[in-house]
């Protein structure tokens, strides 16, 4: 009996009990830096406060502003996943591409000179078009 108390009896007394990983203050805080990511990407991308409802054009004489309108509704569409009949994507004012879409107006309305897009938060987007004005008239006479 001495060499049980001896031996084996030191040895237990050693091992500590195992804690669980949920009594952990690192798991803790993992999952609420989670959570956290995930709700400000979610409020980023998904949040209807955010996605683009009213589109303002001003400038425009020649282009009729139904026109752009639809133009910039298509390009402003973001796509992350696109599978057959399953689709997301997101019409946030955050991942609005601007300079691309005024790229894409110069490039598809030659009458417009200059283009200028602006957010204004929460829903809105102020686009200005400059468009080119005549500076002369040519006129060749048939005869």
């Amino acid at each position: 009996m001495s060499y049980r108390t001896g031996h084996i009896k030191s040895k237990i007394s050693g091992i500590r009990p195992k804690i669980s990983v949920f009594k952990k203050l690192w798991f803790w805080i993992a999952i609420l830096a989670f959570l956290i990511i995930v709700g400000s990407a979610y409020f980023l991308l998904f949040y209807p406060g955010i996605q683009i409802n009213k589109i303002i054009i001003s400038g425009n004489e020649k282009i009729s502003s139904q026109e752009l309108v639809n133009f910039i509704s298509g390009k402003s569409k973001v796509v992350f996943l696109k599978m057959e009949g399953f689709e997301i994507s997101t019409n946030s004012i955050f991942l609005l591409r601007g300079k691309i879409i005024e790229q894409n107006i110069l490039e598809s309305y030659s009458v417009a000179e200059e283009v200028v897009i602006k957010r204004k938060l929460p829903q809105t987007v102020l686009i200005n078009v400059v468009e080119r004005k005549p500076f002369g008239v040519f006129c060749a006479d048939a005869s």
